[in-house]
């Protein structure tokens, strides 16, 4: 059982106070995810960057609870490819999800079986994710992409099926660098 509480998120930085569990993902979690891997293996032997981190609210992983996280995805690209999200599925088909925009520009790809979307998000937009859509974040800005997260915390995340069955879809810098391409894969 959970008592009620509150926290404060302060709307320009995404931040949470008080701190919450902080998860980060590297460059290398990304293998087996990117359109090259020899880039990655490139940019790996430079380092072993954090492309993203998520603050999450310590609630229990249990039905009738909610999720709430904050994550900030940094720019950058391996190749072409701007840096992403790994992207999940929700083990629990019937959970939707909802993406609050906090900062910066990125779009959400999403998938249910040959059906794929592409939605801009930027500060203010709310995305809403129905069940059974597959989801990944990539940030097409200069700057660190922010947003909020809130979903059922039964939901659960299938990263293996994005990892063998893909996104349906890659985001690439344009050849002029000037913009992005959502390129089908």
């Amino acid at each position: 059982m959970i008592d009620p509480f509150a926290v404060r998120l302060d709307l320009e930085q995404g931040t949470l106070a008080p701190l919450p569990e902080r998860v980060v993902r590297r460059l290398s979690d990304l293998r087996g995810l990117v359109a090259n891997e020899q880039l990655l293996d490139r940019e790996l032997a430079k380092g072993d960057p954090i492309i993203y981190e998520v603050l999450k609210l310590a609630i229990p992983q249990e039905q009738g609870q909610l999720f709430i996280n904050v994550t900030f995805l940094r720019a950058g690209r391996i190749g072409r490819e701007y840096y992403f999200t790994k992207g999940h599925f929700h083990v629990n088909e019937k959970a939707a999800e909802v993406y609050l925009g906090l900062r910066g520009h990125g779009v959400l790809l999403l998938r249910k079986e040959a059906n794929t979307r592409v939605v801009e998000m930027d500060r203010g937009t709310l995305i809403y994710i129905p069940p059974g859509w597959g989801h990944r974040t990539v940030n097409v800005s200069q700057e660190t992409l922010v947003f909020l997260s809130i979903y059922p915390a039964d939901a659960g995340h299938d990263y293996e099926r994005v990892r063998l069955e893909g996104m349906g879809t890659r985001v690439f810098a344009t050849v002029d660098g000037t913009g992005y391409e959502a390129v089908t894969s």
